[in-house]
C-alpha cells in the first residue's frame, strides 16, 4: 500500500474529500495537476511533505473516528445534527463547488463539453438543495420536534395512569 505522500493528489481527494481544505489551504491544485504525487507536489511549492502528509492522516484519522451514537439519539438532537453537519456543509460547499466548476467549465470546456453539462446540472441540484433544507428547515423539522414533545407529554400521562 503507497503512503499518502506517494499517492497522486487526485486520489487522496477522490478516496477521501475531507482532505479538500488541507490541501486547498497549501494551494495544492488536486483537479489540473492532479496527477502529481503528494511528495512531487510539495517539493514544486517547496513545502514539507511530511508535514503535509501528517495534517492530511490527521483529518482523514478524525473524520474515521467521528462516530455517533444515532440509534439512541432523540429526534431533536437528530435534526441538530443533520443541520449543523450536513445543511451548514452543503450551504458552505455548494459555493466552492460551483466556482471551482466554473473554472473547469470555461478552461476546459472546449476539449471536454460535458463539463458545461456537469455545471449545468450542478446548478440546478444546488437550488433544488437549497430548497430542500429550507423545506426541512421550516416545515419538516419544526414539525417532528412537535410531534416528539407531543409524544413526550402522552407518555407522562400513560405513567400516571399506571400508578
Amino acid at each position: 500500500m503507497k503512503t499518502i505522500a506517494e499517492q497522486t493528489l487526485a486520489s487522496i481527494v477522490s478516496s477521501n474529500h475531507q482532505t479538500v481544505p488541507v490541501l486547498e489551504k497549501y494551494n495544492l491544485d488536486f483537479c489540473c495537476k492532479g496527477k502529481r504525487t503528494l511528495a512531487e507536489a510539495c517539493t514544486e511549492k517547496g513545502l514539507a511533505v511530511d508535514n503535509i502528509a501528517e495534517e492530511l492522516e490527521k483529518q482523514i484519522s478524525t473524520e474515521r473516528g467521528n462516530k455517533l451514537p444515532f440509534a439512541s439519539m432523540t429526534a431533536e438532537q437528530l435534526i441538530s445534527y443533520i443541520l449543523i453537519q450536513h445543511h451548514f456543509y452543503v450551504k458552505q460547499s455548494m459555493p466552492t463547488i460551483l466556482s471551482h466548476l466554473e473554472k473547469v467549465a470555461m478552461k476546459h470546456g472546449d476539449r471536454f463539453p460535458y463539463m458545461v453539462e456537469v455545471l449545468y446540472l450542478f446548478k440546478e441540484i444546488s437550488e433544488e438543495m437549497t430548497m430542500h433544507m429550507h423545506k426541512e428547515e421550516s416545515i419538516l423539522f419544526p414539525r417532528i420536534k412537535e410531534v416528539e414533545a407531543l409524544s413526550a407529554i402522552h407518555q407522562k400521562e400513560i405513567l400516571r395512569t399506571d400508578i
